[in-house]
């Protein structure tokens, strides 16, 4: 978010067009399921910050700047899996095999 926004951007001066960008510069880069964690992250520490009061006003996200849709991340994944990609970490992403017992 910091890289995106800025270190010295305020937090009452974010408008949901900004949470819109920065969504649209994520999805360039992740997929759906690192999206919506990230997502998930900005909302939580956002929230925070309102909560113990360190922002005037609560944040407005506007409807741009949601988590993808399940099915969204079920399509992804069935994708992957067609190309003949891994899709879970047993499958020998890390270099490492599955113990046989």
């Amino acid at each position: 978010m910091v890289q995106h926004l800025g270190k010295r951007h305020k937090v009452a001066d974010l408008t949901p067009t900004a949470f819109q960008n920065l969504r649209a510069k994520l999805a360039k880069n992740f997929g759906p399921t690192t999206l919506g964690n990230d997502i998930t992250r900005v909302h939580t520490v956002l929230k925070w910050a309102s909560d113990q009061q360190l922002v005037e006003k609560p944040v407005v996200f506007g409807q741009g700047f949601e988590r993808p849709s399940k099915k969204t991340q079920r399509l992804h994944r069935a994708a992957k899996a067609k190309e003949g990609r891994p899709t879970d970490p047993s499958g020998g992403r890390n270099g490492f095999e599955r113990p046989v017992n």
